[in-house]
């Protein structure tokens, strides 16, 4: 068996991986560094037991355990969860912050660069490799700058932010602004662009924030698409509809004059009659389904389907996107992809607090105060977990790297093999065996836990290899949880506790609701209209736009030609040139009328012309990317983002502009065939 995909490749490393699938939060300054701060000054009266923070204070150590403290792990006392989350550096970093930003609104900007340098000394010195909450506030500076015109400032400012959190979108996309506006030109802002984009697929949560927002664009643009559709088989069949309601209602003996007004008002009838929205866009399809072509009758049934689920997609996307909005849900997402991050641990606290019996959470929870060096607190919740589920092989795994830390590796060998013993397939442990095995000196049973770990997931013990080769250091990896596993859960539980999640309450409205029903009923009639009702149904005359049935043709004759049109192909009322001159005459008046109208439709909306004549398929390409495109020009900051989120200014998005041009020119130098 290949090796699960809930460990991870990399190990917790606490600083240089946690930050490029970490939320950002997007907090404008000052609030959320307000609340650190009111935190931090909680956190200096509360007295922390000495196992509470890492030794010397800094976040790139850890604390030094006696082999007696972790001997016997049956025997550990109750820890408390409660953590601050504020260290000494950060509350350090803090202060700077607050100077640097005095600094700045009196004007003193060498005191500030100085400041800065202080920050950055400090994280250097601390191990810090980033504070996404610093990030954030100075790319939301970077943009008020940006709109005030001061791009050279502004992209220094991004190249702060970076300095603090490399894969910060708004940090990123800003900084390829600032320089196009600064005069480095087109060529470069692509470059910019680029990079900032392929820095930024990094975030977990702006890939998917920009992914949804796409996704409600599409739909957006397939909504209006579907409406165009019907209002041009309106247009382009409503005369043969009426003809044979004309027919159908003369033959009762109805009046001609009377029949042709009832025949008009029963397709505007709907208009008249509070009828609105989009159960008169569906009586018009069910209505006009029988007179169209194949190509035509199959782009009618997608739409009904699109109509169908278009209500529970919309729904599904924004309960999902209610439920991401949270940070809470947001926070213990991003904790899979392991590292410590203090506000992380505080959010799965909390949610730990209403469910202590919840495996997953408390797992995410060991590991991150496992990753953030506080061994002994995580080392309580594994303990708890394997109360829970005494087979947790990934806890065996994890324990076994607490004790390889703390330099136990005859204790961590242990563990490692309890964890086989539940799982043999389990590589990893093998895998950590063998770096246990090393530092004994016990080389053969090294290289055979090795071997073992090979032939269970080869791929996966190469980069094991290769990372402890990148960090120059022997350091066994963690188990993780997979990010879906975690996903799933957390949507489930946010549905039955909307106290912990707000907004998890809203619910997608199902295939019951009023449109979905009245879509399907409208497809059921537009199929079975259409196989019910004998008789070939009428049509357009390609000359004069007459609608005709095989009742008005009576003899056989040209296809396509109403009987007045035929009458004049084959010189039939040449006995009377006026009349005949009069007719040519109304047949050039439509054809120049059809033609300059579907030029305007196609001047206004590429690919419309083509609908009004059955290109129907060229059509649908053009209309769709002109929706898109312009929906996603007008909605650029319109459409779903987090509360707090910094969007980037960055002017006119000229790619936008350029596709749109695009679309248009193929859509209007296309040269239109006549009506047939």
């Amino acid at each position: 068996m290949s090796l699960p995909a809930a460990h991870s490749v990399f190990p917790a490393s606490r600083q240089s991986l946690s930050s490029r699938w970490q939320t950002v939060y997007g907090r404008r300054f000052p609030s959320a560094l307000w609340a650190i701060v009111i935190a931090a000054a909680v956190g200096s009266v509360v007295a922390l037991p000495a196992f509470a923070a890492p030794a010397q204070g800094r976040k790139g150590t850890t604390t030094v355990l006696q082999p007696s403290d972790l001997a016997q792990p049956e025997e550990v006392s109750a820890l408390p969860e409660e953590l601050t989350g504020i260290e000494t550096a950060e509350v350090g970093l803090l202060k700077l912050w607050f100077e640097r930003r005095r600094l700045l609104e009196q004007g003193d900007r060498e005191g500030a660069a100085y400041a800065t340098e202080r920050i950055m000394a400090l994280m250097e010195d601390g191990g810090i490799r980033g504070m996404e909450n610093l990030a954030s506030a100075l790319a939301y500076e970077g943009q008020q700058q940006l709109e005030a015109g001061d791009y050279l400032v502004s992209a220094t400012t991004f190249r702060l932010a970076l300095r603090f959190d490399p894969v910060l979108p708004a940090a990123n996309l800003g900084l390829a602004h600032a320089n196009r506006l600064a005069g480095k030109g087109f060529l470069g802002f692509i470059g910019d662009l680029g990079r900032g984009v392929r820095a930024s697929t990094g975030n977990f949560w702006w890939t998917y924030l920009k992914l949804g927002n796409t996704l409600l664009r599409f739909l957006l643009a397939l909504s209006i698409l579907a409406v165009t559709f019907v209002v041009l088989m309106l247009v382009r069949y409503h005369s043969s509809w009426r003809h044979d309601m004309f027919e159908k209602l003369s033959a009762r003996g109805m009046p001609e004059g009377l029949a042709r007004l009832l025949s008009a008002a029963l397709v505007v009838l709907p208009l008249l009659l509070w009828i609105a929205g989009p159960w008169i866009l569906l009586y018009w399809l069910v209505g006009t389904f029988r007179y169209m072509r194949h190509a035509e009758k199959g782009m009618a049934i997608a739409v009904l389907v699109f109509v169908l689920v278009v209500t529970p997609a919309f729904g599904a996307a924004l309960s999902i996107y209610h439920m991401t909005a949270n940070d809470t849900f947001r926070a213990t997402v991003s904790a899979t992809s392991g590292g410590y991050e203090p506000e992380k641990v505080k959010y799965i606290q909390h949610i730990l607090e209403g469910r202590p019996d919840d495996q997953t959470v408390r797992f995410l929870l060991a590991s991150q105060l496992k990753d953030g060096g506080y061994f002994l607190q995580a080392f309580e919740h594994y303990k708890k977990l394997l109360d829970l589920q005494p087979d947790d092989y990934r806890s065996f795994n994890n324990m076994g790297n607490i004790y390889f830390a703390t330099q136990q590796f005859g204790q961590a060998i242990n563990y490692y093999r309890r964890a086989t013993e539940v799982e043999p397939t389990f590589a990893l442990a093998y895998f950590n065996t063998y770096l246990a095995q090393k530092e004994q000196f016990h080389f053969t049973e090294a290289e055979a836990s090795l071997i073992r770990a090979r032939d269970i997931n080869a791929e996966a013990v190469a980069q094991y290899l290769a990372f402890s080769e990148n960090v120059g250091s022997v350091t066994p990896v963690d188990a993780r949880i997979e990010l879906s596993e975690v996903w799933v859960q957390l949507a489930r539980e946010s549905s039955a506790s909307p106290l912990l999640y707000p907004g998890s309450f809203i619910t997608t409205a199902g295939f019951l609701n009023p449109l979905s029903v009245a879509a399907l009923v409208a497809l059921a009639l537009s199929l079975a209209l259409n196989s019910l009702l004998r008789g070939q149904p009428a049509c357009c005359c390609g000359r004069c736009g007459r609608a005709y049935c095989r009742d008005c043709r009576g003899e056989p004759g040209p296809v396509g030609l109403c009987p007045r049109c035929v009458d004049v192909a084959e010189g039939l009322q040449d006995s009377n040139p006026e009349a005949r001159s009069h007719r040519v005459r109304q047949v050039m008046r439509y054809q120049s009328a059809s033609r300059l109208g579907r030029r305007f439709l196609s001047l206004v909306l590429p690919g419309a012309g083509h609908f009004l004549t059955g290109k129907t398929l060229r059509g649908f390409v053009l209309l769709l990317g002109w929706f898109f495109l312009s929906l996603h020009l007008v909605l650029d900051r319109a459409l779903l983002s987090f509360p707090g989120y910094t969007a980037v200014a960055g002017g006119v998005p000229m790619l936008l502009i350029g596709l749109l041009a695009t679309v248009w020119l193929l859509g209007n130098l296309v040269r239109f065939p006549a009506f047939r």
